[in-house]
């Protein structure tokens, strides 16, 4: 059906004879591609996937119509793709442009348009053939939503011969359909509501939890046909669609009527036990991909695939959680980073602890911490605590990694992927071993800039770490290669003028790292200005999720009483006294940056503002002086530690350097120290939630 996206879709096509549609799982790429084939201009066009083509070399005939579909599919840094897209570039100007009788359409998934971008020319990246599908003025109005469930329904009916009552669509469309969550796409979502035909599992729970559905309709249709042959089929097509690196060059079709071949393709894709322990059978592969075909599977220039990238994620948890110690054990590393585990049993978690470990000493750094399992704090801290005990993983964590074209060591992907305990892991045994701690913090830092901006993971060569690479290097180059990443960090600015400070303040790390970073930067950068200071300023005091009292103290420290006052009145006393969350370290948080900006000249209290910071605590004939003296320092003292008594836990020195603390009382000084050391008591990774 028509929608603003196939209309601006159509449009560039008209003019560029190419579009590169860029967008999130499930938002209708696929169905604005067969939108547009479709229409009548094109009707007696050959259609043509070339995803498999050299466009280097490839010479397209009159009136075709070019495709290629989910373009490098989860593709993770495994190879440089300069040449392909100089290539795609050079085929657009020779073979497309000036012809109106070629047309050319690309889908490419928005996360993986972030990391295969990073490629692309600058200048380039400015062609107007390049459309954002989920973009604030393409995205479906609510209208254009009933429109497509309604033709989604019609569909299902047509094809699948499936009926649904009428008043319950309307009713669902009118009432309840505004208010769907849809984590992926709202079109994907609407398909797989519209083609399920057991009414029993039909509701609105497809558009909340779209991959649980998934792994449950999998599940169903394993067990209700010929169950072997059917599981077979799907891990044959799973290993044969993934980018693994065993992707077979033979036409999966042939391996449905070869049974020898099919077996050997598995064996060498996972383990000689595979056929013994997932207790697989070969005798009717091609019948049960009849049978799947329109549900799971779709038939595609007489090749069978996958009818969505979801089902083929769904297949893989499908496994990963029925035959979970043979797949993690055996499976590759590329299917067991997309999995989604949970409910794990400590037994289980250990593991998958082992086998994601023995990743890390073949050094796949970007591969295994870019697994979704990571992104459980308590899996994380446990990943170290194994690495803790691991004394031959201590000679490898400065080397490069192998699995990816940009070979930095595993401090970088740590950073990248935001994985704070192992940062900091990883940043300890660099300031006890014969590595370079100061390298390693940079290296940090870099990760943290190209977790913000994938395009900067290009700025700077990765430095050599083991002592293998470092022979080959002298002195004088290693220490200019480690100079220019240094530049690259204190250069960073992402489209929203933040530099790395403002990355760090922002961060989720803790106070005390945030501090000692910022404390190195400040003091090697020659680059930092009052005016970054008053953004600095800004994004601190706007922080309301982690303690920065440290970073708070050591940028003020950096500037004069004068400096402080020229930045003006920003309503930060207001704001943070207006702030009324209960969570009781937020509030000593709180109080304490008032007092700090206070004591350092950045803002007076008013007679409203001092009422509310001391509880109203002047008798009602006694005059409010405002003036920031011993007496006012002291009586704030008194209100944080009033607050600090109610804090629970303990006030242990968690601190390497705790910076300046000026112009304050003794007693005053005393309750700032105390609150920071508190604060620091948490989690490094804290929330004020």
């Amino acid at each position: 059906m028509e929608t603003k996206l196939s209309r601006a879709c159509f449009e560039v096509l008209e003019k560029s004879g190419m579009v590169l549609l860029i967008g999130e799982q499930g938002c209708g790429k696929t169905m604005t591609i067969n939108h547009i084939m479709n229409k009548s201009k094109y009707k007696n066009w050959a259609k043509l996937n070339v995803a498999m083509k050299d466009l280097a070399t490839f010479k397209p005939n009159d009136n075709t119509f070019l495709y290629i579909d989910n373009l490098f599919d989860d593709y993770l840094y495994q190879s440089e793709l300069y040449e392909w897209w100089d290539t795609l570039f050079k085929f657009h100007s020779q073979c497309v442009e000036h012809r109106d009788n070629v047309r050319f359409i690309l889908t490419i998934n928005d996360k993986v348009m972030k990391k295969a971008g990073i490629f692309i020319d600058t200048e380039k990246r400015k062609e107007t053939f390049f459309l954002q599908a989920d973009s604030d003025l393409l995205k479906l109005s609510q209208e254009e939503k009933v429109k497509i469930f309604e033709s989604q329904i019609k569909f299902a009916k047509e094809k699948k011969k499936i009926n649904k009552n009428p008043q319950c669509i309307k009713g669902i469309m009118q009432s309840k359909l505004k208010d769907v969550k849809c984590p992926i796409g709202f079109p994907l979502c609407v398909h797989m509501y519209a083609f399920e035909n057991d009414d029993s599992e039909r509701d609105l729970s497809i558009f909340d939890h779209p991959r649980k559905y998934v792994r449950d309709r999998i599940k169903r249709e394993i067990n209700n046909g010929n169950q072997n042959d059917v599981r077979s089929l799907l891990l044959l097509l799973l290993f044969y669609s993934h980018p693994t690196g065993l992707h077979s060059d033979v036409n999966f079709q042939s391996y449905l009527k070869d049974r020898e071949s099919c077996e050997k393709f598995l064996k060498n894709c996972s383990s000689v036990d595979v056929i013994k322990k997932m207790d697989l059978s070969f005798d009717k592969l091609d019948e049960a991909a009849k049978a799947l075909n329109g549900s799971l599977l779709i038939e595609h220039e007489h090749v069978y695939e996958f009818k969505h990238n979801i089902y083929m994620s769904g297949v893989c948890d499908y496994f990963f959680l029925h035959y979970f110690d043979f797949a993690v054990k055996y499976f590759p590393l590329d299917l067991l980073r997309i999995s989604e585990l949970y409910d794990l049993s400590e037994e289980k978690l250990n593991t998958l602890r082992e086998r994601l470990k023995d990743d890390i000493n073949r050094q796949a750094f970007s591969k295994v911490l870019d697994c979704a399992i990571l992104g459980n704090p308590s899996f994380e801290e446990s990943l170290c605590d194994a690495l803790k005990k691991d004394e031959s993983f201590k000679l490898k964590f400065l080397f490069p990694d192998a699995t990816s074209v940009f070979r930095f060591p595993m401090i970088f992907w740590a950073s990248k992927y935001n994985l704070l305990k192992l940062q900091k892991l990883l940043l300890d045994w660099a300031l006890n071993s014969e590595g370079d701690h100061r390298l390693q913090c940079y290296l940090a830092l870099l990760g943290m800039c190209c977790g913000d901006d994938e395009n900067y993971i290009k700025c700077v060569p990765c430095p050599l770490n083991n002592k293998e690479e470092q022979t080959l290097q002298n002195k004088e180059e290693q220490t200019l290669q480690n100079n220019e990443l240094q530049n690259a960090v204190n250069k960073y600015k992402n489209s929203r003028g933040q530099s790395i400070l403002h990355i760090l303040i922002s961060s989720s790390m803790s106070d005390v790292i945030a501090h000692s970073f910022c404390t190195m930067l400040l003091s090697e950068s020659n680059d930092v200005n009052l005016k970054e200071h008053k953004n600095l300023l800004d994004c601190l005091l706007t922080q309301s999720k982690h303690s920065r009292l440290m970073c708070l103290l050591e940028i003020l420290n950096r500037l004069d009483i004068n400096q402080n006052q020229a930045i003006g009145h920003s309503n930060y006393i207001v704001k943070m006294l207006d702030d009324s969350t209960a969570d009781l370290y937020w509030k000593l948080e709180r109080l304490c940056r008032i007092c700090i900006i206070v004591v350092y000249g950045m803002e007076s209290f008013t007679e409203i503002t001092s009422k509310k910071f001391f509880n109203n605590t002047a008798s009602s004939d006694e005059e409010i002086n405002l003036s920031v003296n011993d007496r006012m320092k002291n009586k704030m003292a008194d209100r944080i530690n009033e607050c600090l008594r109610n804090v629970k836990g303990s006030c242990s020195d968690i601190c390497t350097k705790m910076p300046c603390i000026l112009n304050m009382t003794p007693k005053l000084e005393e309750a700032i120290k105390a609150s920071i050391l508190r604060l620091g008591t948490r989690e490094e990774t804290m929330r004020y939630d």
